[in-house]
């Protein structure tokens, strides 16, 4: 699969779903996969992310989601999950985040999936067209994991999510 490099080919690729039995209409972005060594001892952290956002077709609102989902094996300690809680933005600015789900699977060891998701509204997404942001997620644990949007993603998704 050829990963988008420009607004337009980000916009190509949103998704959207709409039907007379949703209240709004529903905007998924691209899904970005990427993988990150946190140590040696850990592993990679694989983590899939994208932004979702809904337009309420009664009132015209949209509302966006950066919907992360972050899978980690735990060989040595099969009963750690890191629970994250909270998200920090590059200026320090603290945001709750939502647990969406939790997921485990175990053989000779485990793998954790948690998937969680932290609301932007449409002026912080437009705000940071020209520029990207970056958001770091806190878990209970002492791990961080950090998720960057470039200008082109938050431009092509913005294209489409109107």
């Amino acid at each position: 699969m050829v990963v988008p490099t420009n607004p337009s080919e980000f916009a190509e690729r949103v998704t959207t779903s709409d039907s007379e039995f949703d209240n709004a209409i529903q905007f998924n972005g691209y899904n970005i996969f990427d993988m990150k060594r946190m140590s040696l001892m850990a592993g990679y952290d694989y983590q899939n992310y994208f932004l979702r956002g809904w337009k309420d077709k009664v009132n015209g609102s949209i509302r966006h989601q950066l919907y992360v989902s972050i899978k980690y094996a735990n060989v040595f300690d099969s009963g750690s999950w890191r629970f994250y809680r909270s998200a920090s933005y590059s200026n320090g600015e603290q945001s709750d985040i939502t647990e969406i789900s939790t997921d485990v699977s175990c053989y000779n060891g485990c793998d954790y999936t948690e998937t969680i998701g932290i609301s932007l509204s449409d002026e912080f997404l437009r705000d940071n067209m020209d520029t990207g942001f970056s958001i770091r997620f806190n878990a209970k644990s002492g791990d961080k994991n950090v998720i960057t949007i470039s200008p082109d993603y938050i431009k092509g998704y913005l294209q489409v999510a109107k």
